[in-house]
């Protein structure tokens, strides 16, 4: 499955995955409603309430222990996440005007994808698997399944030769 930010260049990323018409994609959902009712637009957009829910989400998985994130780097970004003056969260260097790297914009994307693998693991239906139906008995399926059984059978047993 993929999930992706539709915001910026996340728009083009969206555009060709879709042109190739690649499947199994997220799609956006109305998350200001009760129903979490799914749109037919493709990829996570990011508003200052979007974000909110989000990281907020993903937080809470992360402090329950619901998922493991191994990168001390995505972890220390994490932290530098901060409620900004408008009830928004942002990333501490996104409004500094001294950035030096230009990158206002760009600061925090780990934590971003982070979350939003979190959102597409929790998203995501499980699938059911029907169990294969049972081979027809004298069929070569079922003569391969009893020949399989035998063996597992004679593994099991203890050789009497060794004086057991």
């Amino acid at each position: 499955m993929l999930i992706w930010e539709s915001n910026g260049v996340g728009r083009q990323f969206g555009a060709r995955v879709m042109d190739l018409n690649y499947g199994d994609v997220y799609y956006r959902k109305k998350e200001d409603t009760i129903t979490k009712k799914e749109t037919l637009t493709p990829g996570w957009a990011s508003s200052k309430e979007t974000k909110l829910v989000l990281l907020g989400e993903y937080r809470l998985a992360v402090e329950r222990q619901k998922i493991f994130n191994f990168s001390g780097i995505a972890l220390d970004e994490c932290l530098e996440y901060i409620f900004n003056s408008m009830g928004g969260v942002e990333h501490s260097k996104e409004s500094n005007k001294e950035d030096p790297t230009g990158a206002r914009e760009n600061h925090g994307d780990r934590v971003i994808a982070d979350a939003l693998a979190w959102r597409g693991m929790t998203d995501r239906k499980p699938s059911i698997q029907e169990d294969s139906p049972d081979a027809p008995p004298g069929s070569l399926a079922w003569r391969i399944e009893q020949q399989r059984h035998q063996e597992r059978e004679e593994s099991r047993e203890l050789s009497t030769a060794d004086g057991w």
